[in-house]
């Protein structure tokens, strides 16, 4: 439910050409009609199309930084730590990832 929601929401906002609904179509069709689309077709797609593709990943990060207004604390006496998040470990993964990239934002 969450997921429909926020890729409506992206859509609308930050993707109205609808480029993120065209790569989902496109790995779609393959899967659909090319019989040796197989597993390691697929997650290469998924990265050469919606992961690495740098228009994609600009229009999260402005919906990420546009929206990005809470100061993240995690909850003592969780009982899961790996899913307590803080805003300079939030701030650490997108760094990261934009380093790893190679992006510049």
């Amino acid at each position: 439910e969450h997921t429909c929601h926020y890729l409506n929401y992206f859509n609308h906002f930050y993707d109205p050409e609808g480029e993120l609904y065209m790569m989902y179509a496109k790995i779609k069709y393959m899967i659909d009609m090319v019989e040796e689309y197989d597993k390691e077709a697929f997650i290469h797609d998924i990265k050469k199309y919606i992961l690495f593709n740098r228009s994609i990943l600009l229009k999260v990060y402005l919906m990420d930084k546009n929206n990005y207004k809470i100061e993240l604390k995690a909850k003592k006496g969780r009982s899961i730590p790996s899913l307590q998040y803080t805003t300079k470990i939030t701030n650490s993964v997108v760094s990261a990832y934009k380093e790893i990239m190679g992006m510049q934002l």
